[in-house]
């Protein structure tokens, strides 16, 4: 049985602009929206800590996919910059 008195808990926006940031880092704007990301979900993680608003593991999935996305970023800058080297 479920307590229908209880309200749901908003969602931080920030931690949906981190994870939809993230995402979008790789297709386009690889730099720019990967550290975006990053930082709008360590922003996020903050502030839900302080606040008790949810989306804690959206904005700690921000956060891995942005660390993922700029890694792959240098990785991807080193590849070309040996290959055209040749």
């Amino acid at each position: 049985m479920t307590n229908s008195n209880l309200a749901p808990t908003k969602t931080n926006t920030l931690a949906v602009v981190s994870l939809v940031a993230s995402i979008l880092s790789f297709v386009t704007f690889v730099f720019i929206l990967s550290i975006g990301g990053i930082v709008a979900g360590k922003k996020a993680q903050r502030q839900i800590a302080a606040s008790g608003e949810g989306g804690a593991g959206i904005a700690k999935a921000g956060v891995i996919i942005g660390w993922v996305s700029l890694i792959w970023g240098i990785l991807g800058v080193i590849a070309l910059a040996v290959f055209w080297g040749n």
